[in-house]
């Protein structure tokens, strides 16, 4: 298992590896707009974890994220835990 944690209000979810993280990062308090990569709502900064991710998508590469911002709805995590940042 893994686990995903919102560092503003110090809310965590465990998850499954590869899990899509809307449902959890809805639970977390992270904002979501279309779920499709598209909007840039649900965008986050890695504090820890990045390594545990999956590589950035076609869309996150599209919008030209620094290195520790990720797409929430398009971010998987693989193994460990990670603390995100709204």
């Amino acid at each position: 298992m893994a686990s995903i944690k919102n560092n503003a209000n110090n809310t965590s979810v465990v998850i499954k590896p590869e899990d899509r993280l809307i449902e959890a990062g809805e639970k977390i308090g992270i904002p979501f707009g279309c779920t499709e990569g598209n909007c840039g709502t649900c965008l986050v900064r890695i504090v820890k974890g990045q390594a545990g991710l999956n590589k950035y998508s076609d869309k996150e590469e599209a919008f030209g994220l620094e290195e520790d911002e990720r797409l929430t709805c398009q971010m998987r995590v693989l193994h460990g835990d990670v603390l995100v940042e709204v």
